[in-house]
């Protein structure tokens, strides 16, 4: 199978979400599947790069300084020509914005990618949800909530519904204990994409 991992910085030590999302890129090449890693918003480039990351995958890192409309296309070209079955967003939206407010670039891009297979994994949430939050603090959650949700849903998470099955079963073989098979080729469906 083959999985491009979205994250938003890749620099070894530097970012958690980007150490977490190469240990997973790798423990998937070990296991036979073909793996690339995105890094989208890196802190730390000075400007695009591509090369090997642990001699079994290609890692793509875009500057934070680099503007989305360049950064946008390089990412959709990069995807086509890799062509996933999967797409695994790594979303922490603290790496993207410094009050962890998604902007609509994101959401944008989730638009363009929509028709690829994805998963989501929210590695922060939103603030404002313990008891005796301030009022500002709920109001910058409720921001957070909505701009977080408004990309997981559109990349295909289904957030906050439950995920819808990949693959073309009956509903009668879903509900079973086995589904068949996702369709052979490449994540690209006409469908929308779907969470896993």
């Amino acid at each position: 199978m083959k999985i491009a991992f979205l994250c938003t910085s890749a620099a070894p030590g530097r970012d958690g979400v980007g150490d977490y999302t190469r240990r997973l890129a790798h423990a998937c090449a070990d296991q036979g599947h073909e793996c690339r890693l995105l890094a989208l918003n890196d802190r730390q480039a000075v400007h695009s790069s591509t090369e090997m990351f642990a001699g079994q995958g290609m890692m793509t890192t875009w500057p934070a300084t680099q503007p989305w409309s360049v950064r946008s296309g390089s990412i959709c070209a990069a995807l086509e020509q890799f062509a996933p079955d999967w797409i695994s967003w790594q979303m922490v939206s603290y790496g993207y914005h410094a009050k962890g407010i998604l902007g609509p670039e994101i959401i944008d891009l989730a638009q363009k990618l929509r028709g690829w297979r994805s998963h989501v994994m929210l590695h922060e949430i939103w603030i404002g949800v313990a008891r005796g939050d301030s009022w500002w603090s709920r109001y910058i959650g409720w921001r957070q909530r909505r701009a977080l949700l408004a990309p997981a849903d559109i990349a295909g998470s289904g957030a906050p519904r439950p995920p819808r099955v990949s693959c073309r079963c009956s509903p009668t073989a879903i509900t079973g204990t086995r589904c068949c098979s996702p369709s052979a080729g490449s994540g690209r469906t006409d469908r929308g994409s779907s969470a896993s």
